[in-house]
């Protein structure tokens, strides 16, 4: 794949497969790659799915997942193993105080559009500034840390708790029986 233009297809044993490049069929993908209700493999397969327009990705399927991490992340893949870190963001809980900076560096709402490239949008999301999404992002970094919140984040903490807060998603299961002990 070419970094230097937008792609909207990758080859695969000789067959020039297209993939869904719009932002919100992205953020889809990422929501089934997160979903506590699917195994590790299922995820994939949805991830897949969701993201190739045919089935001829299927020719060669280690080749079909690095072009669609690889299109998901913008970097290629590492070979070294990367230590697992608390996520500092969750594109589903977040999209709401995401979409406003995107908005603004795009200059229109983006939701409004028919049509926006996945790495035009990851492109204005590497750019967010000062805004309620990067001062989340940074109390949620300090407590992952364990660093000591300055007196405005304490009470950011304390009035948006919920809102900071990223929670380990659990599955339907687990979920209705913590409701049941809790008498939800």
């Amino acid at each position: 794949m070419d970094k230097y233009s937008l792609p909207t297809s990758t080859e695969i044993s000789g067959i020039q497969c297209e993939f869904n490049t719009d932002y919100r069929k992205i953020l889809y993908i990422f929501q089934a790659l997160n979903d506590p209700d699917l195994l590790e493999d299922e995820k994939i397969i949805v991830a897949l799915e969701l993201f190739y327009k045919t089935e001829d990705y299927k020719t060669d399927l280690d080749k079909a997942i690095k072009e669609m991490f690889f299109f998901l992340t913008m970097e290629e893949p590492s070979n070294s193993p990367k230590p697992e870190k608390k996520p500092l963001y969750d594109w589903e809980k977040d999209f709401n105080i995401i979409i406003a900076p995107i908005n603004h560096i795009i200059g229109k709402d983006v939701r409004g559009m028919e049509y926006l490239h996945w790495w035009t949008f990851l492109n204005a999301f590497m750019e967010i500034g000062e805004c309620t999404f990067s001062t989340y992002v940074g109390i949620r970094d300090k407590l992952n840390r364990g660093v000591k919140l300055e007196k405005y984040e304490e009470k950011l903490m304390k009035d948006h708790r919920d809102a900071i807060v990223l929670k380990k998603k659990v599955d339907i299961t687990t979920q209705a029986l913590m409701d049941e002990i809790l008498g939800v």
